[in-house]
């Protein structure tokens, strides 16, 4: 019943099953009702001029509802009209927002090209700019809060293993590292960054897996939290309604500079080195 009563745009007025609905059961009604007439009623045959005004007289409840038709053809009419006027506004809303996201990836790519100078930080610009704006498609070209989400995550989790990696002893420094390296790279990865750690240096492996230490510099490592702040940073600039939250902020505002290099081979990481000291995070 549902379907019948449904105005599908598509549709000419003709075609929709509403109509015909509608018109047989006020002809249907009509039809009973002239038939109660005829059948109570003493009527006799009279082809004259006289004869059909008195059946008009006879007749008048049943041919006043055939009337009816007319009018609420009318509405069915103007609402089958306005249906396929909001399916047409939908349409072009659609095509528009089409035209929109696509030009909206085209100027992305354009702007990371320009901003890194064709440096590579990205393994895919579209698929970053996939997570960036996820709701692109349907014209919100805002970044999404599930990538703030993210981060925050990973500057808590980064912070917590750089305030234990500077307490630990040498023997735990292996494993401290390679799971502070997992952890900014599982986050940029989601993001498809690359080109945000040391490619060349000293080695350090833990439970099979290795990493490596920029120049065996500690400092260098940590930091490398700071290069994926920048990345973060400078994609996201291309939302002109874009502010940096809070957490990014507090990582991009550390000078690392002022902070002493501490060597693989030290027993202790220098205490400066715990970001704690740096960052306001849960």
């Amino acid at each position: 019943m549902k379907n019948k009563l449904h105005f599908d745009p598509q549709k000419s007025l003709i075609e929709l099953k509403v109509l015909w609905l509608v018109v047989g059961v006020f002809i249907s009604f009509a039809t009973i009702v002239a038939l109660i007439v005829g059948i109570n009623s003493q009527i006799t045959p009279d082809y004259s001029y006289a004869g059909f005004n008195h059946a008009l007289v006879v007749f008048r409840v049943p041919l006043a509802i055939l009337a009816l038709i007319i009018p609420i053809v009318a509405l069915l009419a103007a609402n089958h009209r306005s249906e396929q006027t909001k399916e047409q506004i939908r349409v072009a809303n659609e095509q528009n927002s089409f035209s929109n996201y696509y030009k909206h990836i085209e100027e992305f790519e354009k702007y990371l090209n320009k901003t890194w100078d064709s440096k590579l930080h990205t393994s895919s610009p579209r698929k970053l700019h996939k997570v960036l704006f996820p709701n692109a498609r349907y014209g919100d070209f805002s970044v999404s809060a599930s990538v703030w989400d993210s981060f925050n995550s990973m500057v808590t989790r980064f912070v917590g293993q750089s305030t234990e990696l500077t307490a630990c002893s040498k023997s735990d420094q292996d494993r401290i590292l390679v799971e502070m390296q997992s952890t900014v790279r599982k986050f940029a990865d989601s993001l498809h960054l690359t080109s945000y750690a040391g490619n060349s240096g000293s080695g350090v492996a833990y439970d099979g897996v290795q990493i490596i230490v920029q120049d065996g510099d500690i400092k260098l490592f940590v930091s490398q939290i700071q290069k994926v702040a920048h990345i973060v940073n400078e994609v996201c600039s291309f939302e002109l309604a874009y502010e940096p939250s809070e957490t990014l902020q507090q990582v991009l505002d550390i000078d690392f500079t002022d902070l002493p290099s501490s060597k693989l081979m030290l027993e202790k990481v220098k205490p400066e080195l715990d970001l704690s000291k740096w960052l306001n995070v849960a």
